[in-house]
């Protein structure tokens, strides 16, 4: 039995999800300014300046590269986590402009296991459940 390929995207709600990671990765500069000034402290006025840069003269350059590759782990993590919040609202958005059109969902809405909002999924079964008995009662 072979399992079907799912293509995920995860950008569902760019503004949303893209406005999110810019708000993470802006609040990191200053957390990443203030680790940088220690660890200069802790290099320049704790140990010899001169065995820091005889033993290791990229120091800089590896707290860089580090820095960056946490800040881009943290926007990935932001983007995926943003899915679970983005995707429900996505799915109840389309579900309820289907049923203002008058055309109500045949199968149960169900979201994925991860998301934010399954809660939301009963609520909406159980409108469609009472317009389909309102709609059945009219005719």
């Amino acid at each position: 039995m072979q399992r079907k390929k799912i293509k995920r995207n995860y950008l569902i709600q760019k503004k949303f999800q893209l406005g999110h990671a810019l708000i993470i990765a802006a609040l990191q500069i200053p957390c990443i300014l203030l680790t940088g000034m220690i660890l200069s402290w802790f290099y320049l006025i704790y140990l010899d300046s001169r065995l820091t840069t005889a033993c290791n003269p990229g120091i800089f350059w590896v707290m860089a590269v580090i820095c960056l590759a946490l800040s881009f782990a943290v926007i990935y993590f932001s983007i995926r986590l943003t899915h679970a919040v983005a995707g429900p609202v996505q799915k109840t958005g389309a579900v309820l402009r289907q049923m203002a059109e008058g055309h109500l969902p045949e199968e149960k809405i169900e979201f994925r296991k991860k998301d934010a909002f399954k809660f939301l999924a009963d609520d909406l079964n159980l409108l469609a459940d009472v317009l389909k008995k309102d709609k059945d009662a009219k005719e």
